[in-house]
């Protein structure tokens, strides 16, 4: 007898919307097509069916109208309004977590980030070192910014300070961002030469450390 490999697409159960919205369900399902066609779940709150939103946001005149919305006053405060709502805190917490579990460090670390300011949309590269980089990403947020850890190190046989001590000496020129925060002078421009120059070199600090260590 043949044996099929086709895989079994699982039947998914009836669930009115008023039953999801009854028990704070994000997600219904009628087994109707929608008026495209699409056999699959509807959102509680619109109705609306899951793969015509997946096209909706997909299609590039809809990311550049809202890429202009988000950079509008009406944007910016809907994002601010959404920030601050116990839903928006809710998930902020939780991207922390996430954060500090990744980068949840005894040592002290050289770090390179990209800084983005929210109301002019500008960005910038930092370099700074700390011994305790969730904490320095918290601080440095403080609803103005948004933040890109790009690199991370932690440094043998020579301390955080002095490597970025010495860093910032091999380095173009700095530049003075448009926010004033702590560090702000520890600031490059974000071009992509100005990353690459700045990754290959940390790259090649690690390389160099570690052989030395190696050696030791």
């Amino acid at each position: 007898m043949k044996q099929t490999t086709e895989q079994v697409t699982p039947i998914k159960s009836i669930v009115t919307r008023a039953e999801a919205l009854e028990s704070d369900k994000t997600f219904y399902f009628t087994g109707k097509p929608c008026k495209r066609g699409h056999v699959a779940e509807r959102y509680t709150n619109n109705a609306c069916c899951v793969e015509c939103m997946k096209a909706y946001q997909a299609n590039p005149k809809t990311k550049a109208k809202k890429a202009e919305y988000n950079k509008s006053d009406a944007g910016k405060a809907r994002r601010l309004r959404y920030d601050r709502s116990a839903k928006g805190k809710a998930i902020r917490r939780a991207s922390d977590a996430r954060f500090y579990q990744k980068h949840m460090l005894d040592e002290a670390v050289v770090y390179l980030m990209r800084m983005t300011c929210r109301d002019t949309g500008i960005s910038w590269l930092k370099l700074g070192s700390t011994t305790h980089l969730y904490h320095r990403r918290s601080v440095l947020i403080d609803g103005q910014h948004t933040i890109d850890i790009l690199h991370s190190m932690v440094p043998v046989e020579i301390s955080a300070r002095q490597l970025e001590a010495e860093l910032h000496a091999v380095l173009p020129s700095s530049l003075v961002p448009p926010t004033v925060f702590s560090g702000f002078t520890e600031c490059y421009a974000d071009t992509p030469t100005q990353e690459r120059l700045m990754l290959n070199t940390l790259a090649m600090y690690e390389v160099s450390l570690s052989e030395l260590l190696k050696a030791a």
